[in-house]
């Protein structure tokens, strides 16, 4: 039988004044200095606005949005591609694909054993509605850069985009590695 344990409980059992570090530690993995932070918050602050802002105006989920946007720019691709491209689960874009099917924003069409996605008619006309807004959006969010600024900022973005499958390949290793200095393995 498990005992339950209050928070009270848990703080008063473990937690000894002499153990709590009263000072920042000289470097982590958040706040001002770490470039995670800052593309996390940045992209969780985006798409909380953008799922509020699609959903009230224009019924649709910023998942959705994602995956119209992309079939905009590639039609007849696949869910798998959509789900490498914009780095999110298979199964949120098939989750996606099925509400914009049900909505009738994109049609399936079975060729060679794939099921290739197409934005229909309507579905043209819903993107035509959205992307003065999420186009309205960026051009806020990039307010103050000028034309040379924001084409570095392209450019280092794609950079590190280019990054992303050797970052991937570490996460994949990491396990295999050891522990940071003054950590024990876990």
């Amino acid at each position: 039988m498990t005992e339950n344990i209050s928070i009270d409980d848990a703080e008063r059992s473990s937690t000894n004044a002499k153990d709590l570090r009263r000072s920042p530690l000289p470097r982590t993995a958040a706040g001002e200095a770490s470039t995670p932070y800052h593309l996390v918050t940045i992209g969780n602050a985006i798409s909380w606005g953008s799922a509020r802002e699609y959903l009230d105006r224009f019924g649709i989920g910023v998942n959705e949005w994602r995956v119209m946007a992309h079939v905009a720019n590639d039609p007849g691709c696949t869910a798998t591609s959509v789900s490498q491209f914009l780095r999110i689960d298979k199964s949120v874009v098939s989750r996606s694909v099925k509400s914009l099917i049900g909505k009738g924003y994109v049609g399936v069409e079975p060729e060679g054993g794939a099921r290739k996605i197409y934005l229909t008619e309507s579905g043209v006309e819903h993107h035509a509605r959205v992307l003065p807004i999420a186009l309205r959006r960026e051009e806020i969010l990039l307010t103050g850069f000028t034309a040379d600024e924001r084409a570095v900022l392209m450019h280092m973005l794609r950079r590190m985009h280019s990054n992303l499958a050797a970052m991937n390949e570490f996460d994949h290793q990491a396990d295999r590695l050891d522990p940071p200095q003054g950590h024990p393995p876990s």
